[in-house]
């Protein structure tokens, strides 16, 4: 059992442990947590768990641990809408516009074309503008099946 801050120091000093070995048992679980965090992550699951949705899952944590998780993953998907150095509002509407083409990509194709009318339909846009949306829509489509090719295996 650890001591606590202020309790002698176990190595007999006669110090205050915080004034001794502290800072180097702090170091020490600290490096142990970098060793568990480089190795193989440990994941506990429930009983029933299969190994498809563990390795999903496994894979979903070490995304995020190199700096790929979902937020990155939505940045880069969505870098063709942003056309520069955006402002904040361009930003928001093409992470918004991006959200969209991403859950269209996701759909079977006839599902995918109902939902593209539904969707230039309620948007109040031109002959011009549903033309340009469409176009859009099909290059951030092509982009997902490229970018994420295991999202369409079906």
């Amino acid at each position: 059992m650890r001591p606590s801050r202020n309790d002698p120091c176990p190595c007999g000093s006669g110090k205050k442990y915080k004034r001794c070995h502290l800072a180097a048992d702090q170091a020490e679980a600290s490096a142990r947590m970098a060793e568990d965090r480089a190795g193989e992550a440990r994941i506990v699951t429930s009983e029933g768990v299969s190994e498809e949705a563990l390795a999903v899952a496994k894979e979903y944590f070490a995304a995020r641990d190199r700096g790929d998780g979902p937020a990155q993953q939505m940045m880069r998907y969505v870098e063709p809408l942003l056309g520069g150095t955006p402002s904040e509002e361009r930003l928001n509407r093409a992470i918004q516009m991006g959200m969209t083409f991403w859950n269209l990509s996701l759909l079977p194709t006839d599902a995918r074309e109902e939902a593209t009318q539904k969707i230039e339909a309620e948007s109040g846009l031109d002959a011009e503008g549903r033309a340009a949306f469409r176009q859009i829509a099909e290059m951030m489509i092509a982009r997902h099946e490229a970018m994420f090719p295991e999202l369409h295996e079906r």
